[in-house]
């Protein structure tokens, strides 16, 4: 992965920001990347990723390393500096896997990692990064195999990323039902107000008789549908 970085800077690009590495079998939602690193100032050092889901893996290698697997954004500053220090870090840690290589030698830098959830699905209340062994993953739609489902979620991730995976609780006030939307993922219909969960909002429910399906379209709550 240092490497990586190394090829990179070998070749001229212009307005680069951020460099974003992962592995072949991570799922990226870049949308969702943007308005992440809009936060961070790229003039500035920032190494940012999350620690791996699995306590061992952090036991076996170090809990303040980003895992490639879920993804490593280094700002651009910081990986110019990186690569000067380049051959010096590769002897030094030449005995490190990658991403270890990586944490330590942007640590003799000066830069500590900056944690951010969403990367490895790792959190289901912030933005879903990225998704890691997705080529190992049972597929998540039934009928359908890991590529089909991939372009299946990315139907609606191509409509609204940051609602990916999220939990969303509609109420339809002239029935009293609630519907539970995980966006691009699943939907359960309630014949009842449920308690609301993260994002609660009303809709508007279009349906044909007799023909099985519905559309559900989300809006604001108004003054009298709010529940308390």
């Amino acid at each position: 992965m240092v490497h990586g970085i190394l090829e990179l800077f070998r070749e001229e690009h212009e307005g680069i920001r951020w460099i974003i590495m992962g592995d072949d079998d991570t799922m990226f939602f870049v949308d969702n990347l943007v308005h992440v690193l809009s936060k961070y100032d790229h003039t500035k050092y920032y190494y940012i990723g999350y620690p791996s889901e699995f306590v061992l893996s952090n036991y076996w290698f170090n809990f303040n390393q980003a895992f490639g697997g879920g993804g490593i954004i280094l700002s651009y500053p910081l990986a110019k500096a990186l690569v000067r220090d380049m051959d010096r870090c590769l002897r030094k840690y030449s005995d490190l896997s990658a991403d270890l290589m990586t944490m330590a030698c942007l640590a003799d830098i000066g830069a500590n990692l900056t944690p951010h959830k969403g990367f490895l699905s790792s959190h289901p209340k912030e933005l879903v990064l990225s998704i890691h062994h997705w080529d190992v993953l049972d597929p998540i739609f039934p009928k359908k195999d890991r590529f089909q489902s991939a372009q299946h979620l990315m139907k609606a991730g191509n409509v609204d990323q940051s609602r990916l995976f999220q939990q969303t609780i509609c109420h339809h006030r002239p029935t009293n039902w609630t519907f539970s939307v995980s966006w691009g993922y699943s939907a359960h219909i309630y014949e009842k107000v449920m308690p609301e969960v993260q994002r609660a909002e009303c809709c508007d429910v279009l349906s044909v008789k007799g023909s099985g399906k519905a559309d559900v379209q989300l809006r604001e709550c108004k003054i009298d549908e709010i529940i308390a």
